[in-house]
């Protein structure tokens, strides 16, 4: 620790003809003092470590930095590149309601594609690898949200849609590294949300605009002695600017925590709805004649989420911690998707002329097979009408829909060695088990 004393001169500028004059001011005295770098700190329970070399008089403690918790590990040890994204950069987009946005504008060499004709349902490609909401995309990213893959069962698609971007303390997106499991070739996000301990107060948005937007979020967190409580809730709701295409979002997350010296536990339920319409690409045909045109109507995804999640961490020692957390997942997704269909009037050479028929043009004939054993085989019927009347100048076509039910469940345990003594390396042993 250094003592610096030093005085203050204040003068009146030299103009001419006016008298000059000089006050002396003396300054307390200030301290500089050298701290414990970073990642040497005691570890939790130990006191801290005094400044050495320190003059006499009251002891000066160094600032103790928190142990990592649950088998954390510090930034400098991870052997990939690692992008941050923090609460401040998230809440300068918050009108966007999209944390994808965010993610997009923050973290080099990731970036966006809007194939699903909504600006809330886009594909993320991060340096060739893929994290998509549309089934049968090859996904090379694996997605984390509070320790839970977040991935569907279905096709590893990621839903980032279903998370309120209010609700998101941090996201960190880690460059390739097997340790995140399965579809992590080009690395993983993690997502990290808030709870009363980390975030206190209330805040209301309410936003409008153009094509009919609506959207308002809540969020409130409180920490009452052991105890938080910490709740979100966005929702948003808009025409689309093309014909038949709006969007309807509404997300809920809460947690509540109970946290001790030596422990901390949270119960997390998220719930979430979302609702997109004429979510494809249009034909440039189509768009040269009106911009907002779609293709086929109608065409609408509807996904549901619950989730509801137990965490805790327990330290066992000064070095030791068992961490855990438990969950379950249920997703469901409906797809109503209008196609135009091949149907016609049923041919000349049969009984059925007049009739509605499945195209039979393009099915060849195999060897030695007569093109007539394929007409008018394919005849539209109905329970209640043998046969359906062909109307001419009608445009014929399909509503087909799918629907994706999954329930996913699973839980990890890991015991990890934190050792934060001064001047050593932590030593590590680590101890896993994860079911899924």
């Amino acid at each position: 620790m250094w003592a610096l004393r030093g005085s203050l001169i204040a003068s009146v500028a030299l103009l001419p003809g006016i008298a000059h004059a000089q006050q002396s001011v003396t300054l307390g005295e200030l301290s500089v003092v050298a701290t414990t770098p970073v990642g040497t700190s005691a570890g939790n329970g130990a006191p801290a470590a005094p400044v050495l070399d320190a003059p006499a008089g009251p002891a000066v403690q160094a600032p103790v930095t928190e142990r990592l918790r649950g088998g954390a590990q510090p930034l400098y040890k991870i052997p990939s590149t690692v992008e941050a994204v923090t609460r401040a950069e998230l809440e300068f987009d918050r009108a966007t309601f999209n944390p994808v946005d965010t993610l997009a504008r923050r973290v080099p060499g990731l970036n966006v594609s809007d194939a699903q004709g909504s600006a809330n349902r886009v594909d993320i490609n991060y340096r060739g690898f893929q994290a998509s909401p549309v089934t049968g995309v090859p996904q090379g990213l694996a997605v984390y949200q509070n320790g839970v893959r977040i991935n569907e069962a279905f096709g590893d698609v990621v839903n980032l849609d279903l998370i309120p971007q209010v609700a998101i303390n941090r996201i960190d997106v880690v460059t390739g590294n097997p340790v995140f499991g399965l579809n992590a070739l080009g690395g993983a996000i993690n997502i990290q949300m808030k709870n009363g301990f980390t975030w206190q107060g209330t805040e209301i948005t309410a936003l409008g605009g153009s094509d009919g937007r609506v959207a308002g979020s809540l969020q409130h967190g409180q920490e009452i002695g052991p105890w938080s409580f910490y709740f979100a809730g966005d929702g948003l709701n808009d025409r689309g600017w093309r014909y038949e295409s709006p969007s309807t979002l509404g997300r809920i997350y809460s947690d509540l925590g109970y946290r001790t010296p030596d422990a901390e536990f949270h119960v997390i339920g998220q719930f979430a709805r979302t609702f997109y319409g004429a979510t494809s690409a249009t034909p440039v045909d189509f768009t040269r004649v009106d911009h907002r045109a779609i293709f086929t109507f109608p065409q609408t995804v509807t996904t549901e989420l619950g989730t509801l999640q137990v965490t805790g961490r327990v330290d066992l020692s000064p070095t030791w911690d068992l961490a855990g957390n438990a969950y379950m997942r249920r997703f469901s997704q409906s797809y109503v998707d209008g196609n135009d269909g091949n149907f016609e009037n049923c041919s000349r050479q049969s009984s059925f002329r007049g009739s509605l028929c499945f195209e039979d043009d393009g099915f060849s004939p195999a060897p030695g097979q007569s093109p007539l054993a394929f007409r008018n085989q394919f005849l539209i019927v109905s329970p209640t009408t043998p046969r359906i009347p062909f109307t001419p100048g009608v445009p014929y076509g399909t509503i087909d829909t799918t629907r994706i039910e999954a329930t996913g469940y699973g839980g990890s345990l890991q015991a990890a060695n934190r050792d934060k003594v001064l001047g050593c390396e932590p030593n590590q042993a680590i101890a896993a088990f994860v079911v899924s």
